[in-house]
């Protein structure tokens, strides 16, 4: 965390599972029941193991996010001079209605506030990561 300066976090989108409407599940338990009961007869696509989409299985409710981060030890006003670029921006209705059109949500805030999240972000996944056993390799 201290090799960054957290400026503005911008926006997040969900991470999403899906399924064809004609397999007979609701949910994920019915999925993974299903699953188990017809071995090797479900087939899926994925963006591959251990990354974001891989990790989120695992919380099954999760949203990404888009932000601004720059170098460590910005100076404080320059930090806040492209956080309110950033908000102001963020806050204009044309901008708020093409991202939400395209399934974004804007999601300004304080440079305090994004630091504050990126440390609930990175105990959040560290802890997928360890309950996972996934190793750096």
């Amino acid at each position: 965390m201290k090799d960054f300066t957290y400026i503005a976090n911008m926006c997040s989108f969900p991470l999403l599972l899906v399924s064809h409407p004609s397999l007979p599940v609701k949910n994920v338990k019915e999925l993974i029941a299903l699953a188990k009961a017809r071995p090797n007869e479900i087939v899926y696509s994925s963006p591959g193991v251990g990354n974001t989409g891989h990790l989120a299985a695992a919380l099954f409710e999760s949203y990404a996010w888009g932000g601004m981060i720059g170098p460590a030890n910005m100076p404080r006003d320059v930090v806040n001079r492209l956080n309110q670029a950033i908000v102001d921006t963020l806050k204009q209705k044309d901008v708020i209605d093409r991202m939400l059109s395209e399934g974004t949500v804007p999601t300004p805030s304080s440079p305090d506030e994004f630091l504050s999240y990126m440390k609930s972000e990175l105990k959040k996944w560290g802890d997928v990561v360890k309950m996972a056993g996934i190793k750096p390799e």
